[in-house]
């Protein structure tokens, strides 16, 4: 007995032994060397160039920052708002009169797309996209180029037969009843003829009726 137990003992780890020989080696990952970015790092890097290459914040641009607050309430205050830290935006001076104002006009040729910013007060010039746009909706049109406003129709309901209808909406409950709204109408007109407040129209003669035109001369 004691002799079966040693060649249980020793040939267990034999056929581990034979089981650690078939498995194949795994190879390790070859460490990237120094100076050479990770892959993960370099998609991460990617992935957050261009997320912040499509954001387009419109708050950037906007230096003042009084937000959608009636700019009638600084007519009387020499301001527009404030800025991000907290200091008054002054209105720009305007000391011209009308001639200098005639006189920008006539020398300078940008001077009919120069419009007044109200959120600063300054003049900004409209570039030729925006001059078009102005342009189109001036004149009724719609304000994208590429829209087309007569585009084929689908014709939902057609006079074609299909084998499914347009809506699975299950018919209502009040489909299969008369109506009690109906019905009210109907009693009360009943109830007229009776009493005689609606009397059936008479019929028409259908023989003309002539007269003499020169009777009174």
């Amino acid at each position: 007995m004691a002799g079966s137990r040693g060649a249980g003992r020793t040939a267990a780890p034999r056929v581990r032994q034979e089981k650690r020989r078939s498995e194949p080696e795994m190879e390790p990952e070859p460490e990237p060397e120094a100076g050479t970015p990770c892959p993960r790092t370099e998609m991460a890097s990617a992935w957050i160039g261009d997320e912040y290459a499509e954001d387009s914040s419109d708050e950037e641009d906007i230096r003042n920052t009084v937000g959608n607050v009636p700019l009638e309430w600084y007519d009387d205050f020499p301001h527009v708002g404030y800025d991000l830290d907290g200091r008054r935006i002054y209105k720009p001076l305007r000391t011209r009169d009308e001639l200098d104002q005639f006189l920008d006009k006539m020398d300078d040729p940008d001077y009919w797309r120069t419009v007044q910013d109200p959120m600063t007060g300054r003049d900004l010039r409209l570039t030729d996209e925006q001059v078009a746009l102005v342009l189109r909706l001036q004149s009724g049109q719609f304000g994208d180029v590429g829209f087309n406003p007569y585009e084929p129709a689908v014709d939902f309901f057609s006079g074609d037969v299909m084998i499914h209808p347009v809506t699975s909406r299950p018919a209502d409950k009040r489909s299969f009843i008369p109506s009690l709204v109906e019905k009210e109408k109907v009693s009360r007109m009943v109830h007229a003829i009776k009493m005689g407040w609606i009397q059936p129209r008479r019929p028409r003669d259908p023989t003309p009726s002539f007269y003499d035109l020169w009777a009174q001369e």
